[in-house]
């Protein structure tokens, strides 16, 4: 779910200022639909991708603590994660909702839900946050927070 923000005036504004919560809630609108478009890319855009919108070292948090990762270690973590995961025989988890919050003009939190069927066919919901940087010209992920432990989800079965 893309959330749109909308205004309230505690009187009546003028017509340009109704307009100006037009803009605002288009402007959200676009910034949430890259905000998804960028959480695919995350997983479909494949490591070139990824090496352009990471940054060398960054920030992940799992539900046992976070750590400072290299970029590279990070690919190679995913990859493993994408190999558990058919390895297993099970389908990658599918994209559901993503909303985000805006931390001023430059950065964003997105958060995105995903599930995936389990081992014993019951349906796992997993969601993760994103610190978005959007001060250049191309959006970098500075922080990657995992709320479940996909790994221990699976191996818990």
């Amino acid at each position: 779910m893309i959330f749109v923000r909308t205004v309230v005036f505690a009187s009546c504004g003028s017509l340009s200022s109704l307009d100006n919560v037009g803009r605002v809630n288009e402007q959200t609108a676009v910034t949430g639909s890259k905000a998804r478009w960028f959480v695919r890319q995350l997983v479909d855009g494949g490591p070139a991708w990824l090496a352009e919108h990471l940054p060398a070292q960054f920030v992940v948090g799992m539900p046992s603590g976070s750590t400072v990762i290299d970029r590279d270690g990070f690919i190679e973590a995913a990859k493993q994660r994408a190999a558990l995961v058919n390895g297993m025989g099970l389908p990658a988890p599918t994209l559901g909702e993503t909303s985000h919050a805006e931390l001023g003009s430059g950065y964003l939190i997105v958060t995105a839900t995903w599930t995936m069927p389990g081992p014993d066919g019951d349906t796992l919901t997993l969601m993760e946050d994103f610190l978005i940087d959007r001060t250049g010209p191309e959006w970098m992920c500075l922080s990657y927070l995992l709320r479940q432990d996909l790994p221990g989800l699976l191996g818990n079965r």
